[in-house]
């Protein structure tokens, strides 16, 4: 059985850890994408939770107008709820009639 020199010996184990940290990489951005999923479902499932009640409790119908007028910050954002603002104004003026 030949021996290796330290300097093969070396470069075998640079060699595995390239391949665990490559690995470890790879499960870490895997589950970064798992999380990320998880959060983006749970906040459409909140959402239409919200949304569906909304539609039968006045309360709550004014309650997430004050939030949607005060929270967002980025003009993008106000664009995207701008319509749905509108929506729930509109409901709550038709309640007052």
């Amino acid at each position: 059985m030949v021996r290796k020199t330290l300097e093969e010996q070396k470069a075998e184990l640079e060699a595995r850890r390239g391949q665990i940290d490559a690995k470890l990489k790879q499960l870490n951005a895997r589950e970064m994408d798992r999380k990320r999923r998880l959060d983006t479902r749970r906040k459409v499932v909140v959402g239409a939770l919200v949304l569906g009640t909304v539609e039968t409790h006045d309360a709550n119908r004014h309650w997430l107008l004050r939030i949607l007028k005060a929270a967002p910050d980025r003009l993008q954002d106000r664009q995207l709820i701008q319509d749905l603002i509108v929506e729930l104004e509109a409901s709550s003026v038709g309640d007052t009639a």
